[in-house]
């Protein structure tokens, strides 16, 4: 899968309350009310600003229908005018620039309260238990994002963030270290990376904004691999690319497989790291 550019859009949308109507306010970040004793008995979502290749779906169970068809954004699920409660909610986000993206969501819950965070088309409420939801939340995140550095012969340390580029084309300078890092710092995920250099061949896995490879030494790197660890790694993929010279850039590669080459002498003049949901 190609590297990907992510902007994070948010939801705008509105929910239909009992003896209200529809409402589009936001609460801190919560549409519907609290406290009220108010059903909500439909919402509709949507993605701003819009993303190329990337939508949104959701569902809901409502009272005496049971689970409802998954609906695209923009449309209304739901019902108005009926007097049926909402008792739970999925949403979920499709299109090819889904990966890149997670989506979280939260029901506020008669006699109970706001319920756990839930994701990623993971049902949020209840079922037989007559119990309605009053308002909800929902919210997108970027994949966990890949920042550090990489040390260029001649030009000394670079640093990159976000699945940016880092290195150059066309002028022949061998990168010769490099650190990767998770940043913002994600709990329970970590990153570790190693490289085959020159005259020493395959170097240590080392992790989290360690240095990989020399500084001072002259020594190219000629391929590297990537793994996420820790214990929300089999969530996401690690992918990783390199430029190679007098090859151009190689394919994408993931989670520790190597990229780049052995025994060809062939220096790595720049890399790029990114992640995506698995």
């Amino acid at each position: 899968m190609a590297e990907h550019k992510t902007t994070v859009p948010h939801i705008t949308g509105l929910v239909h309350l009992a003896n209200v109507g529809d409402v589009s306010t936001l609460h801190d970040g919560w549409l519907g009310t609290k406290g009220e004793k108010r059903q909500m008995e439909g919402f509709q979502l949507a993605l701003s600003p819009h993303t190329a290749g990337l939508g949104l779906e959701y569902m809901c169970h409502a009272e005496n229908v049971g689970d409802m068809p998954w609906v695209s954004e923009g449309k209304f699920q739901g019902s108005r005018g009926a007097s049926r409660r909402i008792e739970g909610i999925s949403v979920r986000l499709t299109g090819p620039s889904a990966p890149y993206y997670e989506v979280f969501y939260q029901a506020h819950l008669a006699d109970r309260g706001d319920s756990a965070v839930s994701a990623n088309g993971a049902y949020c409420g209840t079922k037989g238990e007559s119990r309605r939801i009053e308002a909800i939340k929902v919210w997108i995140v970027q994949t966990p994002t890949v920042s550090g550095l990489v040390h260029i012969a001649n030009r000394g340390d670079v640093a990159f963030s976000g699945s940016a580029y880092a290195g150059t084309k066309g002028e022949k300078l061998r990168v010769e270290a490099f650190t990767l890092q998770i940043n913002p710092a994600v709990p329970d995920l970590g990153i570790e990376y190693t490289a085959h250099q020159q005259d020493v061949g395959d170097r240590p896995w080392v992790s989290n904004g360690a240095l990989q490879g020399t500084r001072g030494e002259s020594k190219r790197l000629e391929g590297f691999a990537v793994r996420l660890t820790g214990a929300r790694a089999s969530q996401y993929v690690a992918c990783y690319q390199a430029h190679i010279a007098d090859q151009g850039d190689s394919a994408v590669v993931e989670n520790g497989a190597y990229c780049g080459t052995k025994g060809l002498s062939r220096q790595i003049e720049g890399i790029r790291v990114w992640t995506r949901r698995a």
